[in-house]
């Protein structure tokens, strides 16, 4: 969930869904939230979302 509409899930949008939605009552800029709900990371910085993706998804597709 990202509320500043400005992150991406670049290569791993074939296995991350993206929502990007301004007026979510959520009291970060973006979460990221793992299938079974665990939250994986809370920020706004891409490279450190980016880092995550890798983590918990993989390498991304080229």
């Amino acid at each position: 969930m990202d509320r500043t509409e400005r992150l991406t899930v670049g290569g791993w949008s074939d296995r991350v869904d993206y929502l990007a939605d301004p007026s979510a009552d959520l009291d970060v800029p973006c979460v990221l939230l793992r299938p079974d709900g665990y939250v994986a990371w809370i920020g706004d910085d891409q490279q450190d979302l980016d880092d995550r993706l890798s983590r918990w998804f993989g390498k991304p597709a080229s």
